[in-house]
């Protein structure tokens, strides 16, 4: 559903697991290997998966599972840029 980067780990949060997969990656690198047209970094720490985004409210912030993970100015411009091609 959406990768949590903390220092030099990376958190894999999967669709039927409770548990995150912890591994020894840096975000650079899981964003380098993820297939672009399904995954967008929105935040420093967040990688989602653009299937599973549930809802977008008004403050840029993505629902996701049970998550909530606000899309930073950063990263905004190239999400907006994917939400008006969603919506075409």
């Amino acid at each position: 559903m959406y990768v949590s980067g903390m220092k030099d780990y990376v958190m894999f949060y999967l669709v039927d697991t409770r548990k995150p997969l912890i591994t020894h990656l840096t975000m650079k690198a899981v964003e380098e290997m993820l297939p672009q047209e399904q995954f967008m970094r929105v935040h420093r720490s967040y990688i989602v998966a653009l299937d599973k985004i549930r809802k977008v409210d008004r403050n840029d912030c993505i629902y996701i599972g049970e998550e909530i993970i606000h899309v930073t100015d950063a990263f905004l411009p190239q999400f907006q840029n994917y939400l008006k091609r969603m919506i075409i």
